[in-house]
């Protein structure tokens, strides 16, 4: 009855809105709940959600034909819960409903609606609150609805609030002693929420036309990589990669400056930096294979092949893989050294005993014999591998594949499931197709004999 009376209620108000009537009605409603679920915050969060869902409906429906109106519900909703805030954003998620999406769709309206600047700038402080509060990544996308909103008469007001914030972070996470200590989880969290502020910030002085102090903020916050994409950014090429190549250090940070080098056609500036990095980083190779790639595909555009294969046949011995094979055979084929290139990693991988690799590769080949050579030689069964060869094998070496076929049938009833029973139907068709009739019969009879205790498996065989 009460939801009732309030839809009516409701009806009543689009005739005549009032805000502050709109915002004791949903305050009503949220201390309510509060009130009843004292010591449940995430239930009076689900409930408030639930009860404000009217009043986030009603804007919804009002968006195209009164904008104003829409946008006193969506603020009625916000501002009925602010007080309450620290309780409907907890752990437990209770903000991710109604609230939220009316923060979402003011923020949206706040361009579009001539408003005077106190009454905006009230609805940025609120909407940057909820961005100052999300952690970890968490509703990033205020900060592009924020900077939307923003007008160049707001921009210094909004450089204010992520100023403050960010001195805010920088009082709380300032060490107690001077002691080295390892990074730990709350140091990670204080450097990625200093990044997001000081990136926002840096918004705001774009839309100020403010470049110099962008870099100087980044540079005193020691954020190494926006500081270089700012100087990227600025044209400032010498210098970013100058300072990148000292400061710098994780390949995560050394790849996205490299491709945002090559993005913007500094070929030239991209391979030297990556040559002085790559001598710094030669000891730890695995770490870093895809700069050591981006290297060799750059020496490749400067014609400068031998350089290129030496990269992809050292990244090769350091982890033999297909797709290394193929690069190291596509440079040397442009060498003419490809036969040569194919002999010397043969012999690498037989001095190391990689019977696994070895299949790869004659596989690649389509070397058959030599595949299923070092496939029998190799004791473990990796069914993906033994698979593409028995399926190279089909025509020309039946009862190889055969065999292969049998030995996925047997793994996969070992796993001991229905889904894994279901599968094998598949691998006694490719038998059934590849022997002759007896012969099958006969193997699916044994099969049935063997595993008659498990009947799942018996019934999904029956298909067959």
């Amino acid at each position: 009855k009460n939801l009732c009376d309030e839809h009516q209620q409701l009806d009543e108000d689009y005739d005549n809105i009032d805000i502050n009537r709109l915002i004791d009605k949903c305050r009503k409603i949220t201390d309510n709940s509060f009130n009843v679920y004292n010591n449940h915050p995430y239930y009076a969060a689900r409930e408030v959600d639930q009860k404000l869902g009217q009043f986030y409906d009603k804007a919804r429906m009002l968006l195209k034909t009164d904008k104003l109106s829409a946008l006193a519900y969506f603020s009625a909703v916000i501002e009925s819960v602010w007080h309450n805030i620290g309780e409907v954003d907890d752990s437990d998620g209770g903000l991710s409903g109604t609230v939220d999406l009316c923060i979402d769709e003011l923020g949206k309206l706040l361009p579009e609606i001539n408003l005077p600047a106190g009454e905006r700038n009230k609805w940025q402080k609120r909407i940057f609150r909820m961005f100052e509060k999300n952690d970890y990544g968490v509703g990033d996308d205020l900060d592009q609805l924020l900077l939307d909103t923003c007008k160049k008469e707001d921009a210094e007001f909004m450089i204010n609030l992520g100023q403050n914030a960010l001195n805010n972070l920088k009082i709380k996470s300032k060490p107690e002693n001077d002691d080295d200590t390892d990074e730990n989880e709350d140091d990670y969290h204080s450097k990625y929420t200093t990044q997001r502020f000081a990136v926002f910030i840096a918004s705001l002085y774009k839309i100020n036309d403010n470049q110099e102090i962008i870099l100087d903020l980044y540079k005193n916050l020691r954020l190494h990589f926006d500081y270089v994409m700012e100087l990227l950014n600025q044209k400032k090429i010498t210098e970013s990669t100058e300072y990148a190549d000292t400061n710098l250090s994780g390949g995560y940070d050394i790849n996205r400056f490299a491709e945002a080098l090559i993005e913007n056609k500094y070929k030239n500036e991209t391979l030297v930096f990556l040559e002085s990095i790559t001598k710094k980083i030669k000891e730890r190779i695995p770490y870093y294979e895809d700069i050591f790639e981006k290297l060799a595909k750059l020496y490749e555009w400067k014609k400068d092949f031998n350089k290129s294969l030496d990269i992809y046949f050292m990244l090769y011995k350091q982890h033999p893989q297909i797709n290394l094979y193929k690069e190291t055979e596509r440079v040397g084929a442009i060498l003419d050294v490809k036969d040569k290139i194919k002999e010397e990693i043969i012999s690498f991988l037989k001095e190391k005993n990689d019977n696994k690799e070895l299949v790869e590769t004659y596989l690649y080949l389509k070397e058959l014999e030599a595949a299923l050579e070092y496939l029998k030689k190799e004791n473990r069964y990796y069914g993906d591998i033994h698979l593409r060869v028995a399926l190279a094998c089909e025509q020309k070496y039946p009862d190889e594949a055969i065999n292969i076929y049998k030995a996925e049938i047997q793994s996969l009833i070992n796993r001991a499931s229905r889904s894994y029973y279901s599968e094998t139907v598949k691998y006694f068709k490719k038998i059934q197709k590849l022997s002759g009739p007896e012969i099958y019969q006969n193997y699916v009879n044994k099969m049935r004999e063997e595993n008659k205790r498990r009947p799942a498996f018996i019934d999904e065989i029956r298909k067959v």
